[in-house]
């Protein structure tokens, strides 16, 4: 499904907007400057009925332009909040693209580390994170525990591996970069640049690269 769909939806309707008042903008532009030029026919004539009839007219009109003009604020605003929302949403999938190798990274050593159960410990994640499951099976908890006491090891706790997990499934839905980048421009963008909107996940990938650092140091 198109991710962007939503805004897409959203800029067709403010277009359709913009254009509907340009055109009634028009109208009213014409309208005024042919107002103007009565009027000042009714004063060189000194019409004075006239004169105050087109005088009324103009000011119904200024009524509409001062209408036209909140539109034109609702429209501006509204284009606001889209550009706002496809900002967050490049952010985040920047900040998916930049991580994913870490993760990846991070589990080649789990599975190094622990090779009879790695492997187990994330397909068990996996499964329960795509398959909606609240648990993990009693078959996979062996390996989990393990996992769990390498993780206590670099100070990180399994719900963190989760999230860790978790963040990697939604990168493989959006756009890869690709570019090589070092461990240590990954920790300082970490630090200066993550989106607001996933803080959720800056602490696990914190702690990703704090026990990268320990087991890379070995």
């Amino acid at each position: 499904m198109d991710n962007l769909k939503v805004e897409k939806k959203e800029v067709n309707t403010l277009r359709t907007r913009n254009a509907n008042l340009h055109k009634h903008f028009q109208v009213r532009r014409d309208e005024n400057r042919s107002l103007r030029k009565d009027m000042e026919e009714s004063i060189f004539e000194e019409n004075l009925i006239d004169c105050a009839g087109n005088l009324a007219r103009l000011n119904d009109n200024t009524e509409n332009f001062i209408d036209m003009m909140e539109e034109m604020h609702s429209i501006t605003k509204d284009l606001v909040n889209v550009v706002d929302k496809l900002i967050n949403k490049l952010e985040n999938k920047n900040a998916l693209s930049e991580y994913r190798d870490w993760i990846s990274y991070f589990n080649k050593e789990i599975k190094e580390k622990l090779p009879q159960v790695g492997s187990r410990a994330q397909t068990a994640i996996y499964k329960k994170v795509l398959g909606g499951k609240q648990d993990y099976a009693d078959s996979d908890k062996e390996a989990i525990l393990k996992v769990e006491n390498l993780l206590k090891s670099v100070n990180m706790s399994f719900y963190d591996y989760e999230l860790l997990i978790l963040m990697k499934l939604r990168s493989n839905h959006e756009f890869h970069r690709g570019e090589l980048q070092s461990r240590a421009q990954a920790k300082k963008n970490l630090q200066e640049t993550f989106p607001e909107e996933m803080k959720l996940f800056k602490e696990p990938l914190q702690k990703l690269f704090n026990a990268l650092d320990i087991w890379w140091s070995i």
